[in-house]
């Protein structure tokens, strides 16, 4: 996998979140699919959480 993003600007920064799945590719089934996909309710949470906190945030642990 490989991501051209632009250049960023002093004092910018980029956050990209990656999930990945494979198998055969004989398998016709949505296992891998759903082996990334997280409900969209769970992602809500996720992003939405009060305790949820950015990695470079002053207070963060």
């Amino acid at each position: 996998m490989a991501w051209t993003l632009p250049p960023l600007e002093a004092g910018d920064h980029c956050e990209l979140p990656v999930v990945a799945a494979w198998a055969p590719v004989a398998d016709e089934t949505a296992n891998t699919w759903h082996a990334v996909m997280s409900s969209p309710t769970v992602l809500l949470s996720q992003v939405t959480s009060v305790s949820a906190q950015r990695a470079d945030a002053p207070d963060a642990r």
